[in-house]
């Protein structure tokens, strides 16, 4: 993947690349195939390019901006635990549907961790049913 860059005259990128720009977003929702379960939509579509990029989407339902910055980063995270099993060459836009719940102060650790392995088993169905 890195020679691609080289030939470019640029550097690979660190990690991933996010998708930012409004017309990326609506590009992807108007041409990318579309996945769903319960607390997730995934869409994606083929990019063309020899590396994978992410967007991540929480409305304004899900909470105020503390829980949806949470939710994104919850979504970054898992991507980049799973990034190395996917496919190369996609845009993907997960839009966040419904929370799930944050756990208390009081809750313990394995509570919370749990709750992020159900999160990342959901995300992961959606991404192993790409083709």
């Amino acid at each position: 993947m890195g020679e691609f860059y080289k030939e470019v005259g640029g550097e690979e990128p660190r990690g991933f690349v996010r998708l930012r720009k409004r017309r990326d977003f609506q590009r992807i929702r108007r041409e990318g195939k579309r996945l769903n379960s319960k607390n997730y939509n995934l869409i994606f579509r083929k990019n063309d390019l020899p590396h994978n990029r992410l967007a991540i989407a929480v409305g304004k339902k899900v909470g105020n901006a503390v829980k949806r910055n949470y939710e994104k980063r919850i979504c970054r995270e898992i991507y980049r635990d799973l990034k190395n099993s996917l496919p190369v060459g996609f845009d993907f836009l997960i839009i966040v549907k419904n929370v799930i719940s944050r756990e208390s102060k009081k809750k313990s650790l394995k509570g919370a961790s749990s709750k992020f392995l159900e999160r990342k088993d959901e995300l992961k169905r959606l991404f192993e049913q790409i083709k």
